[in-house]
């Protein structure tokens, strides 16, 4: 599958894209031993990771029994009082809340425990060696070529065919999958297999077994699997997922298995006092060692600079955050000159952030490396954009650092200061020790930057997908040209619109694939067409 495929896969995912049905949060209230948490969801494939003995599992079990209500046993919540755990779901547009003490079941939700139905299917195998009547009456098919090529992927294996023979009848209730392959001169059967091996296609078993619109309720996806097949189990997993518009929740604790996800579909138990679930916890996943792997080195031109970027991934794009290095240049004309002659590295993404006012620059070459531009309303550099923004607001920022007294005295101090930008907040900081006003300079600069993030962020949100998509292909919304305007426009990602390349000016209206483009001539990103 072409990465760029599989990227879209699971950027639908995170965003429940093309889902029709999908779980939407959970409800904890009144849970003895857990913290009283609402969880909002926005992924159709949600991680529940955590350190052992935290309650991951009877996390589980809990949605399991609100959604089915058939109990599994909910362990460290079996004794607790769980009528006001709810999940909130959305099917067509419409929300339904299902709770624990309603008669509402929810059909096709399916519970499953990889690595201990893997290891029953083996005892039960040495208790009956002769597998008297396992199969029995039981209809044996192949693996589909598609589904086959997933496996050799997954496996590293080289199958040639895969024979499934469903099993019923003789663990309990239990359908159980039997399997026959064949590699080379080589066949071989499920007893025959490695507990790796029989797991993976134990998994692959389930997941293609599932209806569309399916939950599916999955314990550690990854025990017995080397960390390779780890990485492309989950690949065939987002696909699947998609393909079959299947929501997914799971615990694990591999890093592999968490690195493709949205830090926003990661929710991390932990216990002190109390049991308590969060999503979106970057100090937690730190503290567990899931530090997602660098794949992204952003290039600025200052410190402020750089303090700006984070500032803005932080608030907007905490995954992309802790993917990326981001690295200080000294300077626009470093960057230029890095950006005409270095290559990058395999595996790592570079785009350079230039300041605003450096939207009016002419590469007079090809770039090595994409750019986008700072977010400024004036074409201002980063300072001199945060510094007009808190002058026009100096009583919010007052409020923001906890000003002692009158916000007018602050306001006056804020809005006669005609420093340079580059010592605005240290002489903003001196002015105010003259009062025995104290602040460190540091957190000045960062709440000053937090405020103008929350004042701008339709031009944030500009800035973040032109980050994301700067070097993507990407569906546009042509629009129609109305009689009398100048220029044509395109909608893209949630409700952005771009100018087009004048050379469009005719194209028909309609979806179509485009680019981002910067056009220095008029000073801005536009878009570009494909078609």
């Amino acid at each position: 599958m072409k990465k760029a495929l599989l990227a879209d896969y699971r950027r639908y995912i995170d965003e429940c894209k093309q889902f029709s049905f999908y779980m939407e949060g959970i409800t904890l209230e009144g849970v003895d031993g857990i913290e009283d948490t609402k969880l909002s969801f926005s992924s159709a494939l949600i991680s529940i990771c955590g350190r052992n003995g935290v309650g991951k599992t009877s996390f589980l079990k809990l949605i399991y029994r609100v959604l089915t209500k058939e109990d599994l046993g909910l362990g460290v919540f079996s004794e607790s009082n769980i009528d006001n755990v709810s999940v909130e779901l959305i099917r067509r547009g419409k929300p339904i809340i299902v709770k624990a003490n309603d008669e509402t079941k929810v059909p096709k939700v399916f519970y499953f425990d990889p690595s201990t139905f893997a290891l029953k299917i083996i005892d039960e195998y040495k208790r009956d060696e002769e597998r008297n009547g396992w199969l029995n009456g039981t209809a044996a098919n192949d693996l589909d070529s598609e589904t086959l090529r997933w496996v050799n992927k997954i496996t590293g294996k080289s199958y040639d065919r895969i024979t499934i023979s469903e099993v019923s009848g003789i663990i309990d209730d239990t359908v159980f999958p039997y399997f026959e392959v064949s590699a080379g001169s080589r066949i071989y059967h499920t007893q025959d297999m490695g507990q790796g091996e029989h797991k993976i296609l134990i998994m692959v078993w389930r997941l293609i077994s599932l209806d569309k619109e399916s939950i599916l309720i999955v314990e550690e996806p990854e025990s017995f699997i080397c960390p390779v097949s780890q990485i492309r189990l989950m690949e065939f997993i987002v696909t699947l997922a998609f393909e079959k518009k299947i929501n997914i929740v799971m615990s694990t604790h591999s890093e592999h298995i968490l690195q493709g996800q949205g830090i926003k579909a990661i929710n991390v138990m932990s216990q002190v006092a109390k049991r308590r679930i969060v999503p979106d916890h970057l100090k937690a996943l730190s503290a567990l060692g899931l530090t997602p792997e660098k794949k992204n080195v952003l290039l600025v031109e200052d410190s402020f600079a750089k303090l700006v970027l984070e500032s803005i991934l932080k608030a907007k794009l905490p995954d992309f955050f802790m993917r990326s290095y981001i690295h200080v240049l000294a300077g626009e004309s470093n960057i230029q000159m890095l950006s005409k002659h270095y290559r990058g590295i395999t595996g790592l993404s570079f785009t350079a952030v230039y300041d605003a006012d450096q939207i009016t620059r002419n590469d007079n070459f090809v770039s090595n490396i994409a750019k986008v531009f700072l977010p400024s309303v004036d074409k201002l550099p980063p300072e001199a954009e945060v510094i007009k923004a808190i002058k026009q607001h100096a009583t919010l920022l007052a409020q923001r650092i906890d000003f002692p007294d009158d916000y007018h005295e602050f306001v006056a101090i804020v809005n006669k200061m005609t420093s340079d930008p580059h010592d605005f907040f240290l002489d903003l900081v001196s002015e105010l020790e003259g009062l025995e006003i104290f602040y460190n300079v540091n957190e000045l600069k960062q709440k000053s930057i937090k405020l103008w993030i929350e004042l701008n962020s339709i031009l944030i949100d500009y800035f973040v997908f032109e980050l994301q998509n700067i070097t993507n292909n990407i569906f546009v919304n042509v629009m129609e040209k109305d009689d009398g305007d100048i220029s044509r426009f395109g909608s893209v990602g949630v409700n952005l619109t771009y100018e087009l390349d004048k050379k469009f000016d005719s194209f028909p209206a309609g979806q179509c694939k485009g680019k981002l483009m910067h056009c220095h001539v008029s000073q801005k990103i536009m878009l570009t067409l494909l078609n």
